[in-house]
């Protein structure tokens, strides 16, 4: 077997079609395939042609970024996140407990990582303690098993029928337009929500402390605006996001707007740990609708 890498020269912000062709013994070959086996069935071959899509992406990222990432059920989002130019390290239970936190620029819990992760929930005070000396923390979406009041920063609610929007193309409503994270290093606008896959996103806080700040609102057709979905807070010196916008379905697909997204959510606070002033004190509980 030989590995290569094929790299496009500023490709423009559209979809390419790339085949592989391979040529031995004077004979082109231009499908692949997948070897399908089973104790109890005849081992079969799966061909199809050795195609594939890729998409330029016009998105803008700090550079050097060194992220460190705890994967929770399983998702894409490292490849995406390298796909960036950041360096990623998958977090294990040392890292966790004993390693330097504070070398990286941002931290990532993956999709309902808090629920796998035993680690993750023994450790969890050394993420705070992260974001309070300056670091940005970014918890991506999870089910009732995380209980904000005890592992988020500040409180919030996220009950056991925690809302979703599972219309991709549902509206989006921008609330908190001056928001550096909307504007740094991308431009964010609604055009970012276009093109998106399967669902917007799931388990939407129900209410949330006033130190949150909600970024947008969306919702199916019928059901009240949900604000809950994408919540910042400043905690310490540092960035406390709460995203439960559905990235880990975006990436795969070459979604534009979900690489700004998450490009912007990466390099939120960059160089906080030295000039952020601290967070405001607190405000009390607010309903999330």
């Amino acid at each position: 077997m030989h590995a290569f890498e094929v790299s496009a020269p500023h490709p423009a912000g559209r979809a390419y079609e790339v085949n592989a062709v391979a040529t031995a013994r004077g004979r082109q070959y231009r499908e692949g395939y997948q070897l399908l086996e089973h104790r109890d069935l005849e081992t079969r071959y799966l061909y199809r042609a050795a195609r594939s899509e890729v998409r330029g992406v016009d998105v803008k990222v700090a550079p050097g970024l060194s992220v460190g990432y705890v994967m929770g059920a399983g998702d894409q989002v490292p490849a995406g996140i390298s796909q960036l130019g950041a360096r990623v390290r998958l977090l294990d239970e040392k890292d966790l407990a004993s390693g330097d936190l504070a070398r990286f620029d941002a931290i990532v819990t993956g999709t309902r990582a808090y629920v796998v992760r035993d680690d993750l929930r023994t450790y969890n005070q050394r993420l705070l303690d992260y974001v309070k000396g300056g670091g940005n923390l970014i918890v991506l979406y999870n089910t009732p098993e995380f209980v904000p009041a005890k592992l988020a920063p500040y409180p919030a609610e996220l009950p056991a029928n925690a809302e979703e929007v599972s219309e991709e193309d549902s509206p989006v409503e921008i609330l908190a337009p001056a928001e550096a994270v909307l504007h740094s290093p991308n431009e964010i606008t609604l055009a970012d929500f276009q093109g998106w896959v399967e669902q917007r996103g799931s388990k939407f806080f129900r209410s949330w402390d006033g130190a949150y700040t909600p970024i947008i609102a969306t919702h199916d057709q019928g059901q009240e605006p949900q604000k809950g979905g994408w919540l910042t807070a400043r905690y310490g010196k540092g960035h406390y996001t709460y995203f439960a916008y559905a990235l880990h379905r975006q990436l795969p697909y070459g979604v534009p707007g979900a690489y700004r997204l998450l490009a912007n959510l990466l390099s939120l606070g960059r160089g906080a740990r030295k000039t952020a002033p601290p967070a405001p004190t607190p405000a009390s509980a607010r309903p999330g609708a």
